[in-house]
């Protein structure tokens, strides 16, 4: 019988063995679980290598920077999803077929409205992150060992954003601020857990789940510089919140959860003569906040080009490191550096009046450490 869950989930969500005690932080819905959970819920920089810090973008362009929305009607509508691959992992410690998979809840829905030449906002719903982590299959046994029943193990994370950006655009600059309410929460079958009034653990139904929100602004400039060079710079506030942990027994307990402080610049030039535009970001995060991990740093590449008068063509590239800390003191299943992710994206638009179709793949395959993702991003805005 699976026991001690929450000291299996832990070792599961940070593959480490550590010699001195864990202190009071959430390991279910922080930015430890980065490496699969992102959605990348901006098609169009999706397929850019998600660069998109200096480029204008549409309503779902808060991902990147609030100040690049740009709607160039009155309103404006943009639906998109996001379907992640299976990613397999194996640990030393478990003999099941554990894994990372696609969480249902990972799309966005959102409409804009340019009230003046200067002003625009809008409302946006999302699911920036989000994973389900299949942990194979459950036995309940009695105290002799007899098979009570079976079930699906797995720990079932998702976050529910709502967004409402501002943004003052004049023909040298724009100015961008974004109100962002997120709602995280998590659930594992109360099926694995046990104590000790329940040696056997719960019945099916009673599920072990946590919550927590948050709420944060973010912020962002856009400079046009010249006819073919634009600069950006976007940032977001970090906040802490406590998790509250409901147990099957009817017990709570608590910890705490955080969003680091966000930063990143980006440029875009467009190449004179040409339709082709490249465009570079860095992205920074103060993920050092969280015990036991580094500061997170990354770069984003990207091209795209107008093809004809209805298809525009993108590729790009950006990395996802590996921010655990390499100290003495801590003994981690695998070396820090072996979750390092490479991505190469490719996508493209489709326009077709005021509707523009956009897909975009994004993947880590070609990486040599333990994550490769797969990632498949479509969407469509309608301007009207």
């Amino acid at each position: 019988m699976k026991t001690l869950l929450a000291l299996i989930i832990a070792m599961i969500l940070t593959r480490s063995n550590f010699t001195q005690e864990y202190p009071n932080e959430d390991f279910y819905l922080n930015s430890t679980n980065d490496l699969y959970s992102l959605n990348y819920l901006n098609t169009q920089s999706s397929g850019m290598g998600f660069t998109g810090i200096a480029r204008l973008n549409d309503i779902s362009g808060i991902e990147n920077n609030p100040a690049s929305i740009n709607i160039p009607s009155k309103y404006q509508l943009n639906f998109q999803y996001t379907f992640k691959g299976k990613h397999a992992l194996n640990y030393s410690f478990t003999s099941d077929n554990i894994a990372l998979k696609h969480q249902l809840f990972s799309g966005s829905a959102g409409i804009g409205w340019k009230i003046n030449k200067n002003l625009t906002t809008g409302l946006i719903y999302n699911n920036p992150k989000g994973y389900y982590y299949d942990l194979g299959e459950g036995v309940r046994t009695d105290e002799f060992g007899n098979v009570i029943s079976r079930y699906d193990f797995y720990i079932n994370t998702v976050m529910h954003s709502v967004n409402i950006p501002f943004v003052y655009a004049s023909d040298k600059f724009r100015i961008g601020l974004n109100a962002n309410y997120i709602y995280g929460m998590f659930s594992v079958p109360g099926e694995g857990f046990t104590t000790i009034n329940y040696p056997n653990g719960f019945e099916d139904g009673n599920d072990f789940k946590g919550s927590t929100s948050w709420f944060k602004l973010d912020g962002g400039v856009l400079l046009h510089l010249s006819k073919q060079f634009a600069a950006g710079l976007s940032v977001s506030t970090s906040m802490k919140s406590t998790v509250t942990y409901s147990y099957p027994d009817g017990t709570e307990d608590h910890a705490m959860a955080s969003i680091p402080w966000k930063g990143g610049i980006g440029f875009l030039y467009s190449i004179p003569g040409s339709s082709w535009k490249i465009g570079a970001d860095y992205k920074y995060e103060r993920t050092s906040v969280i015990t036991y991990y580094k500061d997170r740093h990354n770069l984003h590449f990207g091209t795209e080009g107008i093809i004809s008068k209805n298809w525009i063509l993108r590729a790009g590239f950006f990395t996802l490191f590996d921010n655990r800390k390499d100290e003495g003191n801590l003994h981690w299943s695998d070396k820090v550096g072996a979750y390092d992710q490479y991505f190469v994206t490719f996508g493209g638009s489709y326009i077709l009046k005021n509707t523009k179709i956009n897909l975009a793949v994004l993947t880590s395959q070609l990486s040599a450490g333990k994550y490769q993702n797969f990632l498949v991003n479509a969407g469509v805005t309608f301007d009207f």
